[in-house]
């Protein structure tokens, strides 16, 4: 091998080390683990399924809920979950209006509609607001919610 091959050789042998797969523009590829992220969470909620939702946060998560204190870590989420998911069957959808990924970082904000239905028979509680959501690039190229906010723009029901 000649040394003039040697630059070619290296770039071919670096463009293999990409941490984005080949085939996605600018940013799709973290934009569609992203909303999977999202996608994975409120099927979990729709299933009660706290083993998910836990997996998906990472370790220091903050979750600040409307008019309460900030649940701080997967132990204080995890008992939020199992109260809400003794009381009430869940029934979530949101809509992503903007991702915006800055290194190992992405903010989410959109709309949510979620509808609580209690499992003693009682009506159910339809409330619709707004939320961001932080998560946070793990080394194998997942992400997971570390911090979460949301308001209620509007509740209906008891």
């Amino acid at each position: 091998m000649t040394v003039r091959c040697l630059p070619v050789l290296t770039l071919i042998l670096l463009s293999g080390c990409s941490s984005t797969p080949s085939g996605y523009p600018d940013g799709s590829f973290d934009e569609a683990r992203i909303r999977e992220a999202i996608d994975r969470a409120v099927g979990a909620f729709g299933t009660s399924d706290i083993e998910t939702l836990i997996s998906l946060r990472t370790e220091d998560s903050v979750v600040l809920k409307p008019g309460a204190e900030p649940l701080l870590g997967k132990k204080a989420r995890r008992a939020s979950l199992e109260d809400v998911f003794d009381q009430f069957d869940v029934d979530e959808t949101r809509t992503v209006e903007e991702i915006d990924v800055v290194g190992d970082r992405a903010i989410v904000w959109g709309t949510y509609a979620v509808t609580l239905t209690p499992k003693d028979g009682s009506a159910s509680t339809n409330e619709s607001g707004n939320y961001i959501d932080i998560l946070h690039r793990q080394a194998d190229g997942s992400w997971l919610f570390a911090r979460t906010i949301w308001n209620a723009a509007s509740v209906n029901g008891p």
